[in-house]
């Protein structure tokens, strides 16, 4: 089975100069942090901006640079996230940084900056592809609190339990079983709230990406795959922006990646599930681990 990605809206507008110029962005921008951090000016202030930046750099592993700068580029954006999340997440107190065979030490800031939904979502799933530990324990334990308390509120219910069912895969006290049921009904639930785009999204990829995962735990080969299938192919639609009634029109939206089955197709690779359908979306090298935590230790 294979599901073609759809046509990338930044394809259209952007050379392979960008895919270059943001593999050394993302160097330039580790190697600013690394300085800011020795001098002890890594403040609120200036990571105010950084995972969003993170986010554009690490999101295009299309083949269209060396593989190995784009392995790279994903290890930087695991560095420095890391090195933010735990900043973050322990505020006035002394945390030790690790880049490459440094290890720097700096005060924790609390912050609402990047502490939203949307920002969690992105680097959770980055960190199962690439099997992360320092980072999925950075944010298994992040709180609806947590999440409210950002400078983003537009958090539903179907986010929230999207959450929770995730963080239920790493925390043995939780059942997956329940959580998912709690996140199933958000999803249905949300048909009575929601329109548009946001109903899409919860619609297209949260509730496509639950049913992989509850075919993952039953270890159905085959069921995995038909799920997955279905998913790659909703996932396809819901960004294609030249169907019509597309919801994006914008570059920073092109979906070229789905991060949340990445996640799905590295845990059954771990599991020693066979991943039988090909996709652009779900690059297979990442998924069977070639970049990994890189050695982060915090």
């Amino acid at each position: 089975m294979k599901v073609n990605r759809h046509k990338l809206i930044f394809e259209k507008v952007r050379t392979e100069e960008y895919f270059s110029n943001s593999y050394l962005k993302s160097i330039e921008l580790e190697k600013e942090l690394i300085d800011k951090y020795k001098s002890g000016d890594a403040d609120l202030f200036y990571f105010k901006g950084i995972l969003r930046k993170l986010k554009s750099y690490y999101r295009i592993p299309l083949n269209k640079i060396n593989r190995e700068k784009e392995k790279e580029g994903i290890a930087i954006a695991l560095k420095l996230s890391c090195s933010f999340f735990n900043k973050a997440y322990h505020p006035n107190q002394k945390v030790k940084v690790q880049f490459d065979n440094e290890v720097i030490e700096h005060e924790g800031v609390d912050t609402t900056d990047n502490m939203d939904f949307e920002v969690w979502m992105k680097y959770m799933h980055l960190y199962i592809t690439c099997r992360c530990d320092t980072g999925i324990n950075l944010l298994k334990n992040t709180t609806r609190e947590r999440l409210l308390n950002s400078t983003i509120m537009h958090t539903s219910e179907a986010d929230f339990t999207f959450i929770e069912f995730i963080q239920s895969i790493f925390l043995p006290e939780v059942k997956s079983s329940e959580a998912f049921q709690k996140a199933w009904q958000a999803c249905m639930n949300a048909k009575e709230e929601y329109t548009g785009q946001d109903l899409g999204e919860i619609l297209m990829i949260y509730a496509p990406t639950l049913l992989v995962y509850q075919a993952l735990f039953s270890g159905n080969s085959e069921a995995f795959n038909e799920q997955l299938f279905e998913a790659l192919e909703l996932h396809k639609e819901f960004y294609d922006s030249d169907r019509e009634g597309a919801f994006f029109d914008y570059p920073e939206n092109d979906g070229a990646v789905s991060w949340p089955l990445l996640a799905a197709c590295s845990i059954a690779h771990d599991s020693g599930l066979k991943v039988n359908v090909e996709s652009d979306y779900i690059p297979k090298w990442l998924y069977e681990g070639e970049v990994r935590d890189w050695g982060l230790k915090f």
